[in-house]
């Protein structure tokens, strides 16, 4: 596989993957399905919530959460400085540990039923 086709899938994926969530976070009936999905997902470690003290009239509440300062669709250029990438990457393992933790109670609740 080359690098140009691995790259041009990964420019697909991620054009594909921000429209559709760009319409599932957009509108104000969509708001509601935004976090219904967030939540659904267990993907509350990715979205700025009363977990970091943001109450819901925040403007910040279920917004997704940066992986690094001004990061974003339009900005996913990694930072210059190997401590930020490190920090970055501290920050993004952090997550993916606390949604996996999210998983197994969540499969734990479904086999004994504790809902």
């Amino acid at each position: 596989m080359s690098i140009m086709y691995c790259s041009c899938r990964r420019i697909f994926f991620f054009k594909n993957c921000k429209e559709w969530l760009s319409w599932t976070a957009n509108g104000d009936k969509k708001e509601k399905a935004w976090r219904r999905f967030v939540d659904s997902l267990l993907m509350q470690d990715y979205v700025w919530n009363e977990d970091d003290g943001i109450d819901k009239g925040n403007e910040k509440y279920y917004q997704v959460k940066e992986f690094w300062p001004n990061h974003s669709w339009e900005n996913s250029e990694l930072p210059k400085d190997d401590e930020k990438i490190k920090e970055a990457l501290k920050g993004i393992i952090e997550r993916i540990a606390k949604r996996s933790h999210r998983i197994v109670e969540e499969l734990k609740c479904r086999k004994f039923e504790c809902h």
